[in-house]
């Protein structure tokens, strides 16, 4: 939220509580969207450089073949909603916090087509995926930015060394990384740090330009902490599946 001002407070269509609206996903119809830019499709987002947080809180990041819309529709062809992580697309809105069982709530009770004055039937395990494919692109649009801001340490001798030079706010480890370097960097933390388990070896070496990394720090506030919502909520809405 903007300092001196009151956050913006939401209902979760899933558990009925009041959040501050930085804590929840927004969804809006498709039907809503049509004619915005043809098929029925989110608009393009205006291309803008990885900077600092926007207006609305989160970190501005590069467009780029993964970062060029507001929303990438592929992953809800089947659906009549799309997620609007930067909360601003036109249309009716509904709020849900990043957790399965209110994303389960709001379908089974039928809240979600309420919020949305839709008539329709969504699959959960269609949208479910469709929120974690579009938090692990916006997740992998702030490694981007933090690449070409050399806000990245790489490796766990680069990380050491940062460690040394001063607190980075956040550390990767690759899923499919060695237990021994995800207990290492986990003995590495110091008060206020985070780990996140994130992506693999390989992908995020091609998304970097490199062979494989398995292990890294994001060296800038703003950028480490967004990534770190972002893999969190791709927990939450991925457990148990």
């Amino acid at each position: 939220a903007v300092a001196g001002r009151a956050a913006l407070q939401r209902t979760c269509v899933g558990c009925g509580e009041a959040f501050d609206s930085e804590a929840l996903l927004r969804l809006v119809a498709l039907s809503d969207l049509e004619g915005l830019a043809g098929g029925g499709h989110a608009p393009r987002s205006t291309p803008v450089a990885a900077g600092p947080s926007s207006a609305s809180g989160q970190v501005a990041v590069e467009d780029s073949a993964q970062q060029n819309s507001d929303v990438d529709t592929r992953s809800q062809r089947s659906l009549p909603v799309v997620v609007d992580l930067r909360q601003r697309l036109p249309g009716r809105g509904a709020w849900i916090r990043p957790r399965r069982e209110c994303v389960s709530r709001a379908l089974r009770k039928g809240r979600l087509n309420r919020a949305l004055r839709l008539q329709a039937r969504i699959s959960e395990q269609a949208l479910l995926t469709h929120l974690v494919e579009q938090l692990e692109r916006r997740a992998n649009g702030l490694l981007l930015a933090a690449s070409r801001r050399r806000a990245l340490a790489l490796g766990m001798d680069a990380v050491q060394s940062s460690l040394a030079a001063g607190t980075p706010p956040v550390m990767v480890v690759a899923k499919d990384a060695s237990e021994r370097s995800a207990r290492k960097v986990q003995g590495m933390l110091r008060s206020g740090q985070r780990c996140c388990r994130f992506g693999t070896r390989d992908s995020l070496g091609k998304l970097m330009g490199r062979g494989e990394v398995a292990v890294f720090a994001l060296l800038e506030q703003g950028i480490a902490q967004e990534f770190a919502t972002a893999a969190d909520r791709m927990i939450a809405l991925s457990e148990d599946r």
